[in-house]
């Protein structure tokens, strides 16, 4: 009988620690977003920001392909979405994906939009299907 209750309890922990807990604490969210091309054409973009527990990171996936002042606005954007927030990012991930027509995008006009997103993961809102922004974003939330 002890036998049992031990390998009971073993399998019982083994599948409360193998089972990943962070799927609760994943968060999502998706807005579109303006943008221009490398060839001045006006595009509608869908960005995408994931939270999940992590390493305080910053992932990035891009399709096309996103210049550094894009990439540089994420940066922004998760301080000021910490500051205003008040939550620290440093045990999470931040996943960002873009999709967009193009070849390729660039510029710091994605940080506003970024910024609002990454809020809207955290507090668990969601942003409407028919609204987009762009604009920059300042390090101090202007």
């Amino acid at each position: 009988m002890e036998k049992e209750a031990f390998f009971t309890i073993a399998i019982l922990l083994f599948v409360l620690l193998a089972v990943p807990s962070c799927a609760a604490e994943d968060l999502f969210g998706k807005m579109n977003l303006t943008a221009v091309t490398n060839e001045g054409k006006g595009v509608l973009t869908e960005i995408e920001v994931e939270l999940i527990p992590g390493k305080g990171r910053i992932l990035f996936n891009s399709e096309p392909f996103t210049g550094i002042q894009t990439q540089n606005s994420e940066r922004v954007a998760e301080s000021v979405a910490e500051n205003f927030t008040g939550i620290n990012f440093s045990d999470k991930d931040i996943i960002i994906t873009f999709r967009a027509p193009a070849i390729s995008i660039d510029g710091p006009s994605a940080g506003a939009a970024l910024t609002v997103l990454l809020i809207s993961v955290v507090e668990n809102k969601t942003i409407r299907s028919d609204a987009t922004m762009t604009g920059t974003i300042q390090p101090d939330g202007s």
